[in-house]
């Protein structure tokens, strides 16, 4: 069980929502010798750095509103997903072998992310509206006559993402992520003190909860490198559809 993640690389939002998560893990695992341990205290002081840092660095007239759509278009997913089940069970076939359809892609994707960063959100929001075009999702759509709601969850989607970026821009403009950015080297060290602290731990205690520990950490750095990975894929077609567009 590998427990070590590079952060390296990673937009600054994401290292902190990591950080703060696997914060969580800790202080709710049931260990109380782990709050004390010097690697998980150091790691605890460079946290609230990070979040010092990022909090006022991330401060923009962007906060609330992307607060707002981002809890807009996870309405709209979950509508969707509502719609669909009122079918579930319905007398008529065609409905309840759609439903059966579409159930399977939500099965697929899930409810996790909603939770997650706005980039693996955004992410896997436009790959499962990709997959609701498919023909066989899509002919399930237009048989339960849910058009309307997956037009609202792609335009949310949208919404947040044009917004997003317009966020992005504006925090580069000011330099806002500077604050933050300066104890950044200090987290991501001691960050990777820690995990190699529950490394050891996992090898050496019998406590069963260091093993329950380091699996929701394996857990948390699997998503992490999906969210990154999506987002990568995001940029290189965003990247591809700007050479497309500069060469018409």
């Amino acid at each position: 069980m590998k427990i070590n993640l590079s952060l390296k690389g990673y937009i600054l939002k994401d290292v902190v929502g990591y950080g703060t998560e696997l914060d969580g893990l800790a202080v709710n695992a049931g260990i109380p010798a782990l709050l004390t341990a010097k690697p998980y205290l150091t790691f605890k002081s460079s946290l609230a750095g990070m979040n010092e840092g990022f909090k006022l660095s991330f401060k923009s007239d962007f906060t609330e509103l992307l607060a707002e759509l981002d809890w807009k278009r996870g309405r709209s997913y979950t509508s969707l997903h509502h719609g669909v089940l009122s079918f579930a069970y319905s007398d008529i076939p065609a409905e309840e072998e759609a439903a059966q359809t579409l159930i399977k892609l939500f099965d697929t994707y899930g409810f996790e992310f909603i939770n997650g960063t706005y980039e693996g959100e955004t992410g896997l929001e436009m790959s499962f509206i990709a997959d609701l075009k498919k023909p066989e999702n899509a002919a399930a759509v237009a048989t339960l006559k849910l058009e309307a709601k997956v037009a609202q969850l792609e335009k949310d989607v949208n919404t947040f993402s044009t917004t997003y970026k317009e966020s992005l821009a504006d925090a580069a403009e000011k330099k806002n992520f500077v604050a933050a950015s300066n104890v950044r080297n200090e987290f991501e060290k001691a960050t990777k003190n820690f995990q190699v602290y529950l490394q050891g731990k996992l090898l050496e205690d019998t406590d069963p909860k260091w093993e329950a520990l380091c699996a929701q950490v394996v857990a948390l750095n699997v998503r992490m490198l999906r969210s990154e990975a999506l987002r990568q894929v995001a940029l290189k077609n965003k990247r591809e559809d700007e050479k497309n567009q500069g060469a018409k």
